[in-house]
């Protein structure tokens, strides 16, 4: 074997070993979401997805190549921001830290609720709290996605589809994070305010 042709052969099998981490990248962190997708689309919630976060730079092409292809193209994410980087939550983890070692539960108590209804929840938040925020961020942290959502859509249409454990620890906030509220996967519901840390 020639060195051009063994440079040849090493560069197919890096390509195809590049491939194989992206799928098994892709049915972790990406293929799940269009669960998510799908209800907000069945409950007809005013929703864009904004931002595609914590994407390895060598995947990047390769998950718009997805995004154009089969269950992800109805979605119409071949235009959205693609960053390896995660600046929006690591700005609100520095606001609202983390104490819990497994899951995200922000330093502030959790809300005592008689109802396990997550649009009862929400409604009951915005307003107690006096939230008249119209668009809003809602991002669940085990996916690679950022959504900017109708935040009163959202608290009147909600089903458990939208929140729940599957789909693990969940923050909704506006775009100043001046406030945060978090869903955990133990079925947890906290709200706290940036005045408040």
């Amino acid at each position: 074997m020639t060195p051009e042709q063994q440079s040849t052969l090493n560069e197919k099998r890096k390509l195809l070993q590049q491939q194989l981490q992206f799928k098994e990248f892709f049915s972790q962190y990406i293929a799940p979401f269009s669960e998510v997708l799908e209800s907000l689309n069945l409950l007809k919630i005013n929703y864009q997805v904004v931002l595609a976060r914590c994407i390895p730079k060598e995947y990047q092409l390769l998950l718009i190549e997805q995004f154009n292809l089969g269950e992800f193209k109805k979605y119409n994410l071949s235009e959205i921001e693609i960053t390896s980087e995660d600046e929006i939550l690591e700005r609100l983890f520095k606001i609202f830290p983390n104490k819990h070692a497994l899951r995200y539960l922000p330093d502030f108590e959790s809300i005592k609720i008689d109802f396990d209804c997550p649009k009862t929840i929400l409604n009951n938040i915005i307003h107690s709290e006096h939230l008249t925020e119209q668009q809003v961020y809602l991002c669940y942290l085990g996916f690679g996605f950022v959504l900017q959502i109708d935040f009163q859509d959202l608290s009147d249409k909600v089903s458990d589809d939208i929140f729940n454990t599957w789909h693990g620890d969940t923050v909704i906030f506006p775009k100043n994070q001046e406030w945060l509220i978090a869903y955990s996967l133990e079925n947890e519901w906290r709200f706290g305010r940036k005045s408040n840390q």
